[in-house]
């Protein structure tokens, strides 16, 4: 750890659920990075498997890193967003860098990062992009049009468009403000709890900086299927800036993009005859609040280009259950 006395400038945060394959690769990337100025705090959320065993044996046998460390084992399993809050209750440095559990840094993460940081002292949120553009499809979190600095009034703007929202990996946060520390919201958010942060950091006027040059975050596979538990933090967070007033002139806009959002993860369902009651009953409500004549010509544009893009796929679960059926009969 570093020296009472000496604030560090980066505390990362590991918290760890079930990563006994992933962990060791995690705190390998950390030990390997060339800028040395950091904490780092890990987190046991009561983990079923061999994490603490993992965590254990690797600080025991790299002291390097274990004098850095901070080795926390919960006895109580927190929820998903409370859990990430629990390493920031340890943290001293004046930024935070999230490191779950199964995602790992470049060796340059950090000495990039400071680069920016220590030139750009309004910034509040700095973005790294992923390196591992190989292991899945699509573009990189963020669009071309953000990179660079973008000052806080566009970067909120964008925020409440949920056109700004990088993962949590990818962040670099300030750690506080005049004493008062940003977390996440484990009150209100289920799974987006960095919506919350990133509104926070954003309405105290900090800035943002997406370092297109950074290409350092490397994230674990997901095999979570998207299902209506996706969509909630986004409309809680829709429906509270409605209040506040965010949304002059473009609330329709907004709901618009969500409802397809929504359809998006709906339509998928479909593949496994399968879909959830509280989604539907989500998109009725929602289709009322945008006209029925208005969503369901939506809803048609969704499904077709939903189908032509998995055509061989639907085709085959059909003939699939059909004969399974037949076979049974």
């Amino acid at each position: 750890m570093s020296s009472k006395n000496t604030q560090p400038f980066f505390t990362i945060c590991t918290e760890v659920s079930n990563r006994e394959k992933t962990i060791e690769r995690t705190m390998r990337s950390i030990e390997a990075q060339d800028f040395i100025d950091y904490e780092y705090i890990i987190v046991d959320n009561c983990s079923q498997d061999h994490s603490r065993e993992v965590i254990s044996d690797f600080l025991k046998n790299n002291k390097y890193l274990s004098s850095k460390t901070k080795y926390i084992e919960l006895d109580e399993k927190l929820q998903d967003i409370a859990s990430w809050n629990k390493p920031l209750e340890f943290a001293t440095g004046k930024f935070v860098v999230v490191c779950e559990g199964d995602d790992w840094f470049e060796s340059n993460h950090l000495s990039l990062a400071h680069e920016v940081l220590t030139k750009n002292h309004d910034v509040g949120i700095y973005v790294a992009l992923r390196a591992d553009l190989e292991n899945f499809q699509g573009e990189n979190v963020l669009s071309e049009k953000f990179h660079g600095y973008l000052n806080s009034s566009d970067a909120f703007k964008e925020l409440i468009s949920f056109n700004f929202l990088p993962p949590p990996s990818n962040v670099i946060f300030r750690r506080e403000m005049n004493g008062v520390s940003f977390t996440y919201d484990s009150h209100n958010y289920l799974w987006a709890g960095e919506i919350s942060l990133y509104y926070e950091l954003l309405i105290n006027k900090f800035d943002a900086y997406v370092n297109f040059n950074a290409l350092t975050v490397n994230r674990g596979f997901s095999s979570y299927k998207r299902s209506y538990f996706h969509i909630k933090d986004k409309y809680f967070s829709f429906e509270k800036w409605i209040k506040n007033g965010h949304y002059v002139d473009i609330e329709k806009n907004i709901r618009t993009k969500l409802f397809e959002y929504s359809l998006r993860i709906f339509f998928p369902q479909l593949l496994r005859f399968y879909f959830e009651k509280e989604m539907f009953v989500h998109l009725i409500a929602e289709a009322r609040k945008l006209g029925l004549i208005f969503s369901t010509i939506m809803s048609v544009k969704v499904f077709s280009v939903f189908f032509i893009k998995n055509f061989n796929l639907f085709s085959k679960k059909i003939i699939f259950n059909y004969f399974k059926k037949t076979t049974k009969n």
